[in-house]
């Protein structure tokens, strides 16, 4: 969803995830790429690792107050 709403193509966007396999499957990466997305994934695949990240995602989500 929101790639589809995404305007403009030439702005920099950055995906940031896990490695969970849904976010490392070809179809998903390739559509990441044709969005010109930067794609960030965890070192060890803790989603925590990137704190940071995490704590911008968290406060994004529906019904959950960031902290």
């Amino acid at each position: 969803m929101a790639l589809s709403a995404r305007k403009d193509i030439s702005q920099p966007l950055t995906h940031h995830s896990d490695r969970g396999g849904q976010y490392c499957s070809w179809a998903y990466v390739q559509r990441l790429r044709q969005a010109n997305a930067i794609i960030s994934m965890t070192e060890s695949g803790d989603p925590n690792e990137n704190a940071m990240a995490e704590r911008v995602l968290r406060s994004l989500k529906p019904g959950r107050r960031g902290g």
